[in-house]
């Protein structure tokens, strides 16, 4: 049980097993245990309000389907006449393959049927009984897989992978008993994780439902607070996006992919809660460039502003 709450606090537990297991794994191409199937190029003039259902990226929310927020559906005729192989099945892996939150990764359930394939979702399942399907989720979730990725992903607005790509992967593939175990240290693990998060939260309304207590709605202002300009109580608000905000700042920045003086702190970490996948790096010069409007310091807030 300890290792299972030593694993909780750790970003890849797969990894921490894999670096510490004092053996070497086998490694085979991940198309030998794999199969994978791309989702099809649907266009929006074919989407309907009714039919079956089109999975889509903004559906895989924290490791499951969400379909309530999207609509967008292929006629039964059509599906049938076309995209019948591109229908998925309960306990089939989904993985999104584009945009900065690619490789994102679900599990298809019985209420989420029927449901097919869409553009920039990949299906990924077990060819075979070399290797465990619980061992394949934890893997695609590991830095083992993600670093992988990374060297072969292409497009940098809009980065994307394929099949292509899942063909020059490989896979550590240690014998059954030992991938079953690690699937069950790793769920005990998230299983743990989970639970502190949903006090997390509990937490959080806590705290919100005790300041509206106090202080009454901040939007209706029952209780008359003075206002004053968001700008006259804070010492700094800015960013050095490409949009030209802080231009001396900008055209003075260049971010590295190997590690460097310092981590370059994007949306997509502040996003996943993640500094140790996608990571950019700057140099000592740069992180000296303006340490007051350029670094993090003890206490700072940082908001996302996009969407």
């Amino acid at each position: 049980m300890k290792i299972v709450r030593d694993l909780k606090n750790e970003n890849d537990g797969y990894e921490t097993i894999k670096n510490n297991a004092g053996m070497s794994w086998e490694k085979v191409n991940f198309s030998d245990v794999v199969e994978f199937l791309e989702g099809p190029g649907v266009r929006n003039w074919q989407f309907q309000n009714k039919g079956i259902k089109l999975i889509n990226i903004r559906n895989l929310v924290n490791d499951k389907i969400d379909l309530t927020n999207t609509t967008n559906h292929l006629s039964n005729e059509e599906v049938e006449l076309k995209y019948k192989h591109f229908l998925l099945n309960e306990g089939d892996y989904i993985i999104a393959s584009s945009g900065v939150t690619w490789g994102k990764i679900a599990e298809v359930k019985e209420e989420h049927l029927p449901l097919c394939l869409n553009t920039s979702i990949i299906k990924i399942i077990p060819k075979n009984n070399k290797l465990l399907k619980k061992y394949l989720w934890f893997f695609i979730k590991s830095v083992s897989f993600t670093s992988q990725i990374e060297k072969l992903i292409t497009g940098s607005a809009q980065p994307n992978f394929g099949p292509m790509h899942l063909k020059q992967i490989q896979i550590p593939l240690p014998p059954l008993p030992i991938q079953k175990r690690i699937a069950e240290i790793l769920d005990a693990a998230d299983a743990l994780k989970r639970k502190d998060q949903e006090l997390l939260k509990k937490y959080d309304e806590l705290a919100q439902a005790i300041f509206i207590d106090m202080f009454g709605d901040p939007v209706k202002n029952e209780k008359g607070w003075g206002k004053i300009e968001f700008g006259d109580c804070i010492d700094y608000i800015g960013d050095i996006g490409s949009n030209g905000s802080n231009a001396t700042i900008s055209k003075n920045i260049e971010m590295l992919d190997t590690e460097d003086y310092a981590i370059m702190v994007k949306t997509t970490n502040l996003n996943a809660n993640n500094f140790e996948k996608n990571l950019k790096y700057v140099s000592e010069k740069t992180y000296t460039i303006d340490r007051q409007k350029l670094n993090f310091h003890q206490f700072d807030f940082y908001i996302i502003n996009c969407q």
